[in-house]
């Protein structure tokens, strides 16, 4: 029933352009090219719609890809392009990324140009119908689950850094699900318990934690899913079996579990037998690697950890939600203090304190986003400066806060503030220049020479990174 899974022509294909037996067949894209990235294309239907392409080096149209569509927080499909491209290639996937879909949007509007995106890239190019994937990173998250849970079509998503939309229905649709989150990412709590949901309900699910933040995690990390996702293919007699990941896989689990023993890290240990479980169960034989994981989880200790780290995330959560009860009602004396007892506990020689207290600055710092970004669009400017200068001191590495300052002055015409506050965010690593150029609110000095120079500098900048 959905644009998701049907064929924009309905024509069968055979790869040539030709007929077979006077049925008409799919005539393909050859202007798009492969191997290399193709920041923008235009979808042929819906001009304002476009997105980011990579297509691996051995395409050949008529034979089916798979692929997986991803989605940036801030529509910026290119960043997950160009992260990934390389594991693209390797494992023989299309990747295309979302320049429309970011935070902030009515659902109705994003879908919109989602079904476009598909419709346009399923017509262009020679992609599996039965091998559709949605990917996303934090608010893009929620939007690659929201496709999967309302349309159906997608065989997997790949949530990084934030779990489901809030659901108002059953969930029908069932596909497979990997999650991925950083130690210091505020929403780390909410993918561990979606994957305690997921048990139960027959979906294929399992959680990657790395060392890191609320952010796209590194190519090696992201690997992960690739391998997931193939190893899941193959359990479903989708592609042959592939001996040779299946061996790396496992040789690098068992490396992991070894290190995590040695240092006496029996939990550690414990959530990697569990995730091999997931990669592996099913395309080879897992007998040993179940035996040691419930060998594991009989241990007193271990018990007593997991007991600790559900504690803990009760904790957290009641924290967050003290916070969040507070935002609006404390002043800034009191909001300096907090956020300087909350800094000091991130220097603690425990690390999982460590962790967690960066994970609520993390949170803080989208408490803070929410209501600046609410406050501009609602010109309520007063209220808008003090929440910006609450966003500057909890999280001031932000290049966001910054740009926000620009915006307050702007609104406020004091552009003689314009220009330092923009300098400012550029400095902290805003390198937006779409989102610069085509901002309303920097319309009258969009000629200006110092705000030129500024988008110049981006744009040199982003030349030499690549």
């Amino acid at each position: 029933m959905s644009v998701l899974l049907a064929s924009c022509n309905g024509k069968t294909n055979t790869g040539n352009g030709k007929e077979v037996a006077g049925t008409p067949v799919t005539t393909y894209d050859t202007t798009l090219k492969s191997g290399v990235i193709t920041e923008k294309v235009i979808c042929k239907n819906d001009p304002n719609v476009s997105y980011a392409l990579y297509i691996p080096s051995g395409y050949k149209a008529g034979n089916e890809y798979p692929v997986i569509y991803l989605f940036d927080p801030h529509a910026d499909g290119l960043l997950p392009i160009n992260k990934y491209k390389d594991l693209a290639e390797k494992y023989g996937y299309i990747l295309i990324g979302s320049n429309n879909s970011k935070n902030g949007l009515a659902w109705d509007g994003v879908h919109q140009t989602i079904k476009a995106m598909f419709e346009d890239s399923q017509a262009r190019l020679s992609i599996d119908k039965n091998r559709i994937y949605a990917g996303g990173f934090s608010g893009g998250s929620r939007v690659a689950s929201s496709i999967a849970i309302n349309d159906g079509g997608i065989r997997g998503v790949i949530g990084c850094s934030a779990g489901f939309p809030q659901l108002t229905k059953q969930l029908d649709n069932k596909f497979d699900f990997i999650g991925i989150a950083g130690n210091e990412d505020f929403n780390m709590t909410e993918m561990k318990n979606l994957e305690k949901n997921f048990e139960g309900t027959g979906m294929r699910h399992t959680l990657i934690i790395f060392n890191g933040k609320h952010e796209w995690c590194d190519k090696a990390i992201f690997e992960k899913a690739f391998q997931w996702l193939q190893l899941n293919e193959m359990k479903d007699k989708m592609i042959d079996v592939n001996n040779q990941l299946i061996y790396e896989v496992k040789e690098s689990y068992y490396k992991q579990i070894n290190g995590e023993e040695a240092k006496g890290k029996k939990y550690e240990a414990l959530l990697l037998y569990k995730q091999m479980l997931s990669f592996l169960d099913g395309v080879t034989d897992v007998s040993s690697v179940r035996k040691s994981l419930d060998s594991l989880a009989s241990l007193d200790d271990v018990k007593k950890t997991i007991q600790f780290k559900t504690d803990m995330e009760k904790r957290e959560l009641e924290i967050q939600q003290n916070y969040a009860k507070e935002f609006t009602s404390k002043d800034m004396i009191w909001w300096v203090n907090e956020i300087n007892q909350l800094n000091t506990k991130t220097k603690s020689n425990d690390p999982e304190t460590v962790q967690m207290y960066k994970r609520i600055l993390g949170y803080l710092s989208l408490v803070a986003y929410s209501y600046a970004n609410s406050s501009l669009n609602g010109n309520n400017l007063d209220q808008a400066g003090m929440y910006i200068k609450l966003y500057s001191l909890i999280d001031p590495q932000n290049s966001e806060h910054s740009y926000m300052s620009a915006t307050l002055f702007a609104k406020r015409n004091q552009i003689d503030k314009v220009i330092p506050a923009l300098k400012e965010a550029v400095k902290l690593g805003f390198d937006d220049v779409g989102r610069l150029q085509n901002d309303p609110v920097f319309a009258s000095i969009k000629n200006n020479k110092d705000f030129i120079e500024i988008v110049t500098g981006i744009n040199k900048a982003k030349t030499d990174k690549n």
